[in-house]
Formats: C-alpha cells, structure tokens, sequence
C-alpha cells in the first residue's frame, strides 16, 4: 500500500492509535515524552505484508515525512516544559531531500496455540533537520538531529468462547540527539540581549508495559506502568502508573474509570478520571500491527 498526504506515523503500537482506541485516558508517558501526545505527519508511506509459513505474518513500513516536529510540551500533565525552546522544522514546507523526516516500522506476529498470539516489533523516527527557536527572546539554534528508536511485545489469550481474553505487552524507546533546548538568562530579564539557548544533547530512555483482562465482552480491566527520563538537565526520572476500568454500554458507547499516580523528583500527583466515548456509527480496526 502506497498512501500520502496527513496521517498518523506508523511508530510502535499506540502512536498510530486514535485517541478513543487507547486502553487508558492518555498516552503512556514515555510517548508523551519523546514523540508527543499525537504523532502526525505530511508525507508518504509505502508498507507490505505477507505471510511466512501458515501461523505468521511479517509486515514492514517506510515513510518520509516534511515535518515530524512535536510542536510544544504536550498536555498539562508532561512535566519539563517550562523555560524551553520550542522545535521547529526549517524549511518545513519545502524540505531539501536531506532535511525529510524518516520513519521505518518492521513487526511480525505468530500463533503460538489457537488461543495465544505473539507480536514483536521494531521502529525508527529520524529528525535530520530541525531548530529551537524561543519567540519571546528572538534566539535560534539551527543544525539540530534527533533519533527515536522503538522495541515492542504483545502476547495474547482469548479462551475457547471468544468472551475472556489477556493481553500483556510492552515498548522500550530510546531518544538520542538534541533532546530538548532551555533560555538561560542571567539577570531573568527577557530580551536585555544576554539569553542565550542551551541545548540539551544526550540520550534519553523509557518504557512502559500493560496487563489488560477482559472480563467479557463489556468490561475490562487493566494496569499499565510508564517511566521515562525526562527531558531536563541530570534526566530525572518521572513514573507513571494508570489502573483502569472500561465499561462498553452498547456497540456505540463506552465509559472508563482511571485512576493515575504519577510521581517526578519527589512530588506524586494522583489524577482520577471519568471518560465517557461515543462512535458514530460502526467503528472497528483490523489487526493492529
């Protein structure tokens, strides 16, 4: 399949997701953290699939994108936003060839019995070409590159009804190049022509891993965990644990009861959610590779 125009970025196994078909009310952390809370695109993907023997199938995906630059720190909850940089695409609407945005996905998942499945997966995005650039005191940092790499598993169960299932996966990321940029302004004046941009160039890792059961068809239950290394000096660590319950009211409707504790150097935050979803009409997605 060949397509282009905007779309979402074909990285691991929930970026490419919509926002309703996540399991719990956000992204885990980690994503939030390195590709932003929507990774999305203008550009091309080309991607294949096929079979491998009669229980497996292999699918692979490259894109080239103009601009694939989070734009922002992502929602109220991300922590590290503050005093930094915003990134920027140069030349985002005309980007030479070198200055494309690549992203790449391999992934196959096998029958291991008649009720249990294994996905492994592996992606890649690539920024060659991109800037910081803080407004309020007109300062620029060109030349910068940075690299998401991504690792993911997925083994599931569905019982002999097709009415219980157990799904337990997980995604390792590690971002590597210009992290993130913070104003450094000796006498906390903006603009008095002393800021300056310093740039934040490092590697930085995360992971987050689930177990989700469903009950029955209607409900499901769930426990994810998230840590990362945020984007500051020194990578301190900020973790993320989300139990959930999701309740189907109909084909059409669903309601959701999350509870989030999160905790950065020090300082927990816990965060109760009530998320109510309703579909227009039949929505349903294939395999999700």
């Amino acid at each position: 399949t060949m397509k282009a125009g905007r779309f979402y970025v074909d990285f691991g196994k929930q970026m490419q997701a919509h926002v309703h078909d996540l399991r719990t009310v956000d992204r885990p952390a980690v994503l939030r953290t390195f590709l932003g809370s929507e990774l999305g695109g203008d550009g091309i993907q080309f991607d294949n699939w096929h079979a491998v023997g009669d229980d497996t199938i292999v699918r692979y995906s490259i894109g080239a994108f103009g601009s694939l630059v989070t734009h922002g720190h992502g929602d109220e909850h991300d922590h590290g936003g503050g005093g930094h940089a915003e990134a920027e695409v140069e030349g985002a609407y005309r980007p030479e060839l070198d200055e494309l945005s690549l992203t790449a996905r391999l992934t196959g998942f096998t029958s291991l019995t008649d009720t249990q499945t294994l996905q492994l997966g592996a992606s890649l995005r690539s920024i060659p070409e991109f800037a910081f650039y803080d407004e309020e005191n007109d300062l620029e940092a060109e030349g910068q590159d940075n690299m998401v790499w991504g690792l993911d598993a997925t083994w599931g169960w569905v019982d002999d009804t097709q009415t219980s299932s157990l799904t337990i996966g997980g995604e390792y990321l590690l971002s590597s190049g210009s992290l993130a940029a913070v104003v450094d302004d000796p006498d906390s004046a903006p603009g008095t022509g002393d800021e300056s941009l310093d740039i934040l160039d490092d590697d930085a890792a995360g992971f987050y891993a689930f177990i989700d059961y469903g009950l029955n068809p209607f409900n499901s239950v769930g426990l994810q965990f998230s840590q990362v290394e945020a984007l500051e000096d020194g990578l301190p660590e900020l973790e993320e644990l989300d139990l959930y319950w999701t309740h189907k009211l109909s084909e059409f409707q669903r309601v959701r009861l999350a509870l989030t504790q999160s905790e950065f150097e020090g300082e927990e935050e816990l965060r109760l959610g009530l998320q109510y979803t309703i579909y227009l009409g039949p929505h349903a997605h294939g395999v999700n590779f």
